[in-house]
C-alpha cells in the first residue's frame, strides 16, 4: 500500500515487461531515467491508453505505468534528464 510520501522510481529497461503498480503522479511520484540516453527510450501507450516506456530496439522490453495515462503526468513527475 502506498503512503502519502512521494517516491522516485528508477526507469531501467532490463528485460521483459515490468509493471509499476504503485506509481502515483498525483502524489508527486517521479520517474528517474538516470543516465539512459534519451535516444534509447520511447514513451508510448497500450491499446487501452495506459502509459508505457519502451526501447526503440526491443519492443518486448517495456515498463507499464499501471492506471496512468500520459495526460496524468506533468513535468514535475520527471527527474531532470542530464543528457
Amino acid at each position: 500500500m502506498a503512503d502519502s510520501q512521494s517516491q522516485v522510481f528508477d526507469v531501467n529497461l532490463t528485460g521483459g515487461v515490468v509493471t509499476m503498480s504503485d506509481f502515483d503522479p498525483l502524489r508527486g511520484d517521479q520517474l528517474d531515467f538516470g543516465d539512459i540516453s534519451v535516444h534509447g527510450l520511447i514513451l508510448g501507450q497500450l491499446a487501452d491508453g495506459t502509459a508505457i516506456i519502451t526501447s526503440p530496439w526491443s519492443t518486448s522490453n517495456y515498463i507499464v505505468l499501471e492506471g496512468v495515462r500520459w495526460t496524468d503526468l506533468t513535468a514535475a513527475n520527471f527527474v531532470p534528464v542530464g543528457n
